[in-house]
This record gives structure tokens, C-alpha cells and sequence, in this order.
């Protein structure tokens, strides 16, 4: 049983039950074609239209998609909250009209970053970046300014606003161009309409914006030649994907945020070369067999990083840090507070770095950076067996056992039994049923012997 209240003129609000209305209902129809009418407006209030004759009923789904494509904020926000409030026919509508509000506003995005307005105010961007970069670089490269102890505070101050325009240049284009601030808000309000709708359409849209603006302003470009640019494009892509390194993610990490710093501050980005890599480890656990924690060595052999660098083939040393730090985040960052530790990592001569690390005694980390401007390895033909292998490593995709055991039938030919070890292991952990693999991995000992 159901009730429902009438407003009528004078504020009387007769309450009926659902049978009762339905009865008064049957008797109003006997009434002639007044009867009639007023039968049409409580079969309306029964079924939930409410209200009185002339007052306006419930808006279709039409009006309110025709109110939700308005010139006017507010109706177009209250016509949205109306869709989502109708159901899924309502939430239907609405993506609708998402989808047509998503596309006009990347249209007007696309003629904006395409006009001359925002290449001026990208001009003014890229002017205001070198200024604050000149400033963070005259600090920093001041032993007078930023040395062990002193200089930290208005170090961060100055890298920090370097750092608000590189991570964040649409804050400062949307001052300077308001259609683009009106397109960022379209933006949001779309994504957030599109995910309070649960639909696909428009979710992503103001994510989508900032990147494409981003890209536009180009920063990775402003204040260096043609040339720093190709070189930094060549170099990022081969660090990630054909430089033959051993390093862990947690040293990758480190030579990513040493490199993302660099570009940032308007330096060219160093290559990974595994020759770094090892003299680097190699110190690192030195220090942690020994219980040192120093540049020089007590082995006489390799006591300073210079020779440790041209031990393992690498002919141009030129910079080292060492860190003591749990994690590769932290180590940066104390290399980064660091005044000398911080002029290495932006070297401008410097063409390649490695980072190693070893476990020391009591759990934590002790990190070495080297840096140097020696021979590549990049654009040449490896004949290092052991380096052609981790090139080779890092090309197999994820999942493939065959490229695995592929691989460890290639370092059974080169006599890295080690490593073939590790590629049946990795074979293995994805196909279990790879005989193969298991015979391989069975005359390891053998293997050894010879």
C-alpha cells in the first residue's frame, strides 16, 4: 500500500492510499469531461508525474540533452545532474552528449596550440624557464654560494622553481592564454561528469589536454641546439632498450633521476655504459666486504676510481659518488643535497655514468656513481661476449620462454654457463614442460669442469 499527497490551491494536501485514489478515480471519471480532466491529472499524480494542471511536467530526455548542450553554465550542469539521475536511459543521453562536448573540445585544442598566440606564449614560457635555470646553475656551480653545509635552502628554492615550469608548464601558459584556461575547465568538467557517469566517454579527457600540452610546449628543447636534442632522444632510447646492462631496477632508477635532472636543467643526457656499471658495483662491494666507506681503496691495485674505471675497459674517468642510502630514491637525493656530489651529476663534459650497489652489514645500501667522457659503445659492433649477452637479455620480451632458452643455447655456444643457467631458470619459471631447458641446465657441472 502506497500514499500520496495532492497540493492543492489554498495549501490543502489531501493524502490518498492507493486503492482509495484508485476508487475516486473510477467515480471522477463518471463526471462528465470535467470529470475527465481532473481523472488525467490524478492518474498523473498516482503514477508519480505530481502536480497540477498548467503546472510544467517532468522534462524529457530530449530538452534536457538540448539544455545540456547550452551556452549557459549553470543550466548545463543542472541538465547533466538530471540525466544521471534518470537511469539508464539518462546515463545514455548523457554520454552522448559527452562524446560531442569531448570532441569540441580537443577541436579548439588543436586550432589553440596550432595558432600564434600560444607560439608566443610558449616563447615567453621558454624564456621564463632559461631565466630560472641561469639562476638555480649560477648557485650551484658556486663553491662559494652552495658548498658542504651551506647554500641547501636557497638551492632547492631555485631548482624547485626550474622545476615548476618543467613538470607543470600549463599552469603558466593558462595565465597567459584564457581560451586555453577556459578549455582546461571544459576538460575537467567533462572527466568528472564522464566518471560520476561510469563511462568510458570523456573519463580521461583533462588528462589527456595537459599531456598534448605538454607536448607542445616542448621544453626538452628550449635552450639547446638541434644537435643536444637528437643526442638526448638516441641516447634515452638506448639506455632503455639496447644499452647491454647488468644494472637492477633499483640502479636504473638512479640513472634515470640523475638523467631526468640533467635534461631539466639543460644538460645533455649521459649514456649507460655496463663498463661504468661494473667499476662502480665492484667499489661498492669492496666497501662492503672491507667495512670502508671511501673513495680510495686500501687495495692498492684499484685505490682510486680512475683505475678502477680502466680496469674494466672504460678510457675516459672523470667523477665519482658514493652514498650510503637504503633505497635508490634516497640515494639520489643525498647526492642531490650534496654540494660536490651535485656538480658531478651535472658535469658538462661527462658522456656516460654506471650505478652499482652491495648489501652492507647492517641491511643498507653503499651506492657508487661514476661518470666519464670516454669511448661508447653505443653505434658499435659488441665482440664482449658478456655484453652482447645482456643486450640480447633485455630484448626478450615478457613471457617468452623460447627467446629464454634460445638465449641460453647462445651462451652454451660463448661458454657462459652462468648466465645459460639463468636463461633455462627463466625458461623454466614460465614453461615448466621445457625438457630441454632441463637437460641443459643438468650438465651445468660438467660445464664448469672444463
Amino acid at each position: 500500500m502506497f500514499r500520496r499527497v495532492f497540493p492543492l490551491p489554498g495549501g490543502w494536501s489531501p493524502s490518498f492510499s492507493g486503492w482509495e485514489g484508485g476508487e475516486i478515480l473510477a467515480r471522477t471519471m463518471e463526471c462528465g469531461y470535467l470529470g475527465t480532466a481532473l481523472a488525467g491529472w490524478l492518474l498523473a499524480c498516482l503514477l508519480g508525474g505530481g502536480g497540477l494542471p498548467g503546472q510544467p511536467p517532468a522534462p524529457s530526455l530530449g530538452r534536457l540533452a538540448l539544455e545540456a548542450r547550452s551556452g549557459d553554465p549553470a543550466r548545463r550542469e543542472a541538465a547533466l545532474k538530471a540525466l544521471l539521475a534518470r537511469g539508464e536511459e539518462g546515463r545514455r543521453v548523457l554520454e552522448e552528449v559527452l562524446r560531442e562536448r569531448t570532441g569540441k573540445v580537443r577541436s579548439g585544442l588543436r586550432l589553440l596550440l596550432a595558432s600564434g598566440s600560444f607560439r608566443r606564449a610558449r616563447s615567453r614560457l621558454w624564456r621564463e624557464l632559461l631565466e630560472r635555470r641561469k639562476k638555480a646553475l649560477e648557485w650551484i656551480l658556486d663553491p662559494r654560494s652552495f658548498r658542504k653545509g651551506y647554500g641547501i635552502r636557497e638551492m632547492l628554492d631555485r631548482v624547485g622553481k626550474v622545476r615548476e615550469l618543467w613538470e607543470k608548464p600549463e599552469v603558466f601558459l593558462r595565465k597567459e592564454l584564457k581560451r586555453l584556461g577556459g578549455i582546461l575547465e571544459e576538460a575537467g568538467r567533462i572527466s568528472r561528469w564522464a566518471r560520476a557517469a561510469g563511462g568510458p566517454a570523456g573519463s580521461g579527457l583533462e588528462e589527456e589536454c595537459v599531456a598534448r600540452i605538454r607536448k607542445a610546449a616542448a621544453l626538452e628543447e628550449a635552450g639547446i641546439g638541434k644537435a643536444q636534442v637528437r643526442w638526448n632522444q638516441e641516447v634515452l632510447a638506448w639506455n632503455e632498450k639496447d644499452a647491454p646492462t647488468s644494472a637492477d631496477s633499483e640502479e636504473m632508477l638512479v640513472m634515470r633521476s640523475a638523467n631526468q635532472y640533467r635534461l631539466m636543467m639543460g644538460m645533455r643526457a649521459l649514456e649507460v655504459d655496463e663498463r661504468i656499471v661494473r667499476a662502480a658495483r665492484k667499489h661498492s662491494i669492496e666497501m662492503a666486504e672491507m667495512g670502508y666507506f671511501s673513495h680510495t681503496s686500501p687495495v692498492k691495485a684499484h685505490a682510486d676510481f680512475a683505475s678502477r674505471m680502466r680496469q674494466e675497459g672504460y678510457s675516459g674517468p672523470l667523477a665519482e659518488n658514493i652514498a650510503l642510502a637504503r633505497d635508490g630514491r634516497r640515494a639520489f637525493r643525498a647526492w642531490f643535497l650534496s654540494a660536490g656530489h651535485h656538480r658531478n651529476m651535472l658535469l658538462a663534459r661527462a658522456t656516460a655514468f654506471g650505478v652499482g650497489r652491495s648489501r652492507g652489514r647492517d641491511g643498507s645500501f653503499l651506492w657508487t656513481m661514476n661518470l666519464g667522457a670516454g669511448d661508447s659503445l653505443r653505434g658499435r659492433t659488441l665482440e664482449d661476449p658478456s655484453l652482447l649477452y645482456l643486450q640480447k637479455r633485455r630484448r626478450i620480451g615478457p613471457g617468452d620462454a623460447k627467446a629464454h632458452l634460445a638465449l641460453a643455447k647462445w651462451c652454451l655456444a660463448k661458454k657462459l654457463v652462468r648466465e645459460m643457467c639463468d636463461q633455462c631458470r627463466a625458461a623454466l619459471r614460465i614453461d615448466p614442460s621445457l625438457e630441454e631447458a632441463r637437460r641443459l641446465l643438468a650438465r651445468r657441472f660438467d660445464l664448469k669442469k672444463r
